[in-house]
């Protein structure tokens, strides 16, 4: 879709730490109403509770139809651990990193510019999510572009 620079009448840069989500919930972060944004990072840590049942991570882009998946090969954390997950424009594998990652932290690329209008969301998606499971220490940086209504 085509839009008018001009129509643009606010840029910020914001960093933020969202109220985690409950225990056995994802996260939903919704792009603000009026607004528009790019996302240029996001971290959180993961604690997986003691129920045996692999879990599969994903970053996803949801516009209330459709869910894209952003970074992250397919993951898979165990019960009872805990991972910090980071995703940045250019920050690669932490595979790839000169003497790698410690086991507990991973590292994604994310597609640059990521950008969210009103109605889509980015969020988590994993599959094999438990009732005790638990993201926290959510950090999200973005740039926002505020339209006129």
């Amino acid at each position: 879709m085509l839009e008018n620079p001009h129509d643009i009448s606010l840029f910020d840069i914001i960093g933020i730490q969202p109220a985690n989500p409950g225990a056995g919930a994802d996260l939903d972060f919704p792009c603000p109403v009026r607004a528009r944004i790019r996302i240029d990072a996001i971290t959180f840590t993961f604690t997986t509770d003691a129920n045996v049942a692999n879990r599969v991570v994903k970053l996803q882009l949801f516009d209330s139809a459709t869910a894209w998946t952003i970074g992250l090969p397919t993951l898979v954390q165990t019960a009872a651990t805990t991972r910090r997950f980071n995703f940045a424009p250019g920050i690669g594998s932490d595979r790839e990193l000169l003497g790698g990652a410690p086991d507990n932290i991973e590292y994604s690329n994310l597609a640059w510019p990521l950008w969210l209008r009103f109605g889509d969301s980015l969020i988590t998606s994993i599959q094999g999510l438990q009732v005790g499971d638990q993201i926290s220490s959510v950090s999200i940086r973005y740039s926002q572009q505020i339209t006129p209504s």
